[in-house]
């Protein structure tokens, strides 16, 4: 019987899109191997970064105004009263909620304790969502603990740049010639992790696309909003973007919803939205995209509901182009492969619903290739 265990991050997450893919992926996984086997998430938990690590990396990674203004942010933060939103008990207690019906390891485990749980698997997968960062978990994201005849496969792992220091470069070139199939989930990564691995290294969808929108209506929630609304979800810090918004809102003669302080303290969020829902569960979050008149967002995973639900979008950029941390293209890669490019940036406010017949169609497609490429590797069928 295969007992398969995904390293990802789940435990303690209280981000929308890395909570629902959690969900996805465990739930795709189960439902390949049947009764056959049994799927569970691993309770593992990231561990906090050395400063010294956290400087290394600003230093390397970023430009001297992005970090004159992370700390700006950051003091920000910590004298507005406000910043009390990020430990937003609702939000969180929501998300423990949901956290609890993936099915997962009893036993927390953390960096320097997940070798404990390696005897548990036959298999063990790593990704989706950004496992790949680096940090002092990059170990543990590479499958390091398992045991030797332990099967180890990424499914559409990524990580927030496309370069990386040698450290990394170390970790990579020890653990992922070890692994029977490697993919990931932009194809702009290919490259580095081909070299890194010696193996050829496949794009699959986001997990989130394997299940169908009627899979995720299984569980959504519907929001309490009786009048067109357009919900906007912004991770960055874009003042030019939250303006767009209510002009786009306005323009329509809709609402603006917003789940406000989603990466922290921004100020540009206080009294942003016509209406603010803090607390909204990974279930509401669902239901709020696809009952939207259209979403504006510079999110990976908003992105990718507003596609899967066919809803009006507008993807918009979080991060500067020729910044050292830009990975816009997470969001481009998933627009370009769907044919949907055109809505990225798209300079109209007028509500208009994509041409989602042709884009369907592939993402159908490319859906089952990634259903392959799973049943392929858990099969321990060289990919």
């Amino acid at each position: 019987m295969k007992k398969i265990g995904i390293m990802t991050l789940y435990k303690n997450n209280i981000n929308y899109g890395g909570m629902l893919q959690s969900y996805a992926l465990q739930r795709a996984v189960q439902k390949l191997v049947g009764e056959s086997g049994e799927c569970v998430q691993i309770s593992y938990t990231i561990s906090p970064t050395p400063i010294k690590e956290k400087l290394k990396h600003s230093l390397q990674y970023r430009s001297f105004a992005e970090n004159a203004k992370m700390v700006c942010n950051r003091l920000k933060a910590f004298f507005n009263k406000r910043k009390k939103t990020l430990d937003s008990t609702a939000r969180i207690n929501a998300f423990r909620q949901f956290e609890a019906i993936i099915p997962h390891t009893e036993k927390i485990y953390r960096y320097n304790t997940v070798e404990d749980c390696a005897e548990m698997f036959t298999h063990l997968i790593t990704g989706s969502d950004q496992v790949w960062n680096g940090g002092i978990d990059l170990d543990a994201f590479c499958l390091g603990f398992a045991k030797r005849d332990t099967k180890r496969i990424s499914y559409a792992a990524s990580s927030a740049s496309t370069k990386f220091g040698k450290w990394q470069d170390e970790i990579f070139k020890k653990n992922l010639p070890k692994f029977t199939a490697i993919s990931v989930r932009e194809k702009s990564v290919i490259p580095y992790f081909e070299q890194m691995s010696g193996k050829k290294v496949s794009v699959v969808l986001d997990p989130v696309f394997l299940l169908s929108a009627a899979d995720w209506h299984e569980i959504v929630q519907e929001p309490h909003i009786k009048t067109p609304y357009i919900f906007c979800y912004l991770l960055g810090s874009n003042k030019e973007w939250h303006e767009r918004a209510i002009k786009i809102a306005k323009e329509n003669s809709c609402k603006l919803v917003t789940i406000p302080y989603l990466n922290g303290y921004n100020q540009l969020d206080d009294n942003f939205g016509d209406i603010q829902i803090s607390a909204a569960s990974p279930q509401e979050f669902l239901g709020l995209i696809e009952n939207a008149a259209g979403v504006v967002t510079d999110s990976f995973h908003a992105t990718a509901f507003s596609i899967i639900f066919n809803r009006p979008f507008w993807a918009l950029s979080r991060f500067k182009n020729q910044g050292k941390t830009n990975n816009n293209h997470r969001v481009t890669d998933i627009l370009e492969q769907s044919g949907l490019l055109n809505c990225y940036e798209n300079s109209s406010n007028k509500l208009s619903t994509p041409d989602y017949s042709n884009a369907n169609k592939i993402l159908k497609v490319q859906a089952d290739k990634s259903y392959e490429f799973l049943k392929a590797a858990l099969g321990d069928i060289e990919c």
